[in-house]
């Protein structure tokens, strides 16, 4: 059964129960108040009577008085009480109004009315609307509760559609309470979770793409004995397994963070490098700082742009060039054809130089550092530069 339905059935208990108090409090107190009037009636006229037979008018007017009754010409009324007392008969009567008096003498007849009855009629007509306003408060108190519990219905048929696939869904995020909040929480767990499985996605289907080829180079060198070859595109296997190890461990932020010196990143992303020579490289210090992160992931991001630089110029040497917050890597050659982020995705082209993961790579090491990757093309220059300006 839904909450809803559980919160209804609640509701209509309640509701049947108060309407039910409301009439026994009703049907209680009217028939309390009739039994003080008819006992007041009963005693009263016991004093009234004498008066009435003497024809003391002024005694009856005073008694009259302090009953506070008042004399009534014609009524329209049944009879509920009636008693005979020899010279005249006493006769309660009652309408929709009130509760009347009523003495027969001889020829003559008084009607009387008990103006204290007003006050009953007041205090019932009082309890009557606080049990109206108790009614409405509890109509309006179930409309309430419904409408906080609606954005849980939400948020359960949000779950359930998640669970099955939908990693699009989106909760409403108006207001600032707790559900609110939930929602919010949940929004936040469904896009981590949608670009995660995006991310996984992604990865198995290149990583089948990518890898095939080098398997089949091997493959290929193997029946032919081409061991060289084969040592080539075993190693290619390797640094593409390398490289997609990397991509899976920055996304696990397992950094380990110190301090050190530029200079200390620049060599230590040189000895990274495989395959370079010492005229390959041009280094120029122009003020070496002190750089806060992990040295071993950021000396991976820059040996990836110097990497990058060595395959791609058009001529060696290329430049490396530490300044002020900065380190730069030069080359000369073509200006890239695209935007900067179309490079920065993962695989984003496949090249004979490479797996397209390098830039990536860089990327999301100095993304999770809060450095910056810029792009320049300058006098025939491609210049990547990192800015350690966090």
């Amino acid at each position: 059964m839904s909450i809803k339905k559980k919160i209804t059935i609640l509701f209509l208990l309640s509701l049947i129960l108060m309407l039910a108090l409301s009439f026994w409090l009703r049907s209680t107190n009217k028939e309390k108040n009739k039994q003080i009037v008819v006992s007041k009636y009963i005693s009263s006229s016991k004093e009234l009577l004498p008066l009435i037979f003497d024809s003391n008018t002024k005694a009856l007017e005073k008694k009259l008085k302090e009953f506070h009754y008042k004399s009534i010409k014609e009524l329209n009324a049944k009879t509920i009480f009636e008693k005979s007392l020899g010279v005249g008969t006493i006769t309660l009567l009652e309408n929709d109004q009130a509760i009347f008096l009523k003495i027969h003498y001889l020829d003559e007849e008084y009607i009387f009315f008990d103006t204290t009855q007003n006050i009953f009629r007041q205090e019932s007509l009082i309890t009557n609307l606080f049990l109206i306003f108790d009614i409405a408060l509890l109509i309006v108190i179930y409309f309430l509760i419904l409408k906080i519990i609606a954005p849980i219905k939400t948020l359960s048929n949000s779950m359930q559609s998640f669970a099955q696939g939908d990693f699009t869904i989106q909760m409403p995020t108006k207001g600032n309470d707790e559900i609110t909040l939930l929602a919010k929480s949940f929004n936040t767990m469904a896009k981590k979770l949608k670009e995660s499985f995006l991310e996984r996605e992604n990865l198995l289907r290149y990583f089948g793409h990518e890898i095939r080829t080098p398997l089949a180079k091997a493959q290929y060198a193997l029946e032919n004995k081409e061991y060289e070859k084969i040592q080539k595109n075993l190693q290619d296997i390797q640094k593409f397994v390398q490289e997609v190890l990397n991509m899976h461990l920055i996304n696990a932020k397992n950094f380990h963070k110190e301090h050190f010196k530029a200079s200390t990143l620049v060599v230590e992303s040189l000895n990274k490098c495989t395959v370079i020579q010492e005229e390959d490289i041009t280094l120029e210090l122009k003020k070496d700082f002190i750089i806060y992160g992990d040295l071993h992931y950021l000396s991976i991001a820059l040996k990836n742009l110097i990497d990058n630089a060595l395959k791609y110029s058009h001529s060696l040497p290329i430049t490396i060039t530490i300044k002020k917050d900065t380190i730069s890597v030069i080359s000369k050659g073509e200006e890239l054809k695209e935007g900067l982020s179309y490079y920065l995705k993962p695989f984003h082209k496949k090249s004979q130089k490479g797996f397209g993961l390098g830039l990536s790579i860089s990327f999301l090491i100095l993304q999770e550092h809060n450095f910056s990757l810029i792009y320049q093309y300058n006098n025939k220059n491609n210049i990547f530069t990192i800015s350690f300006n966090s």
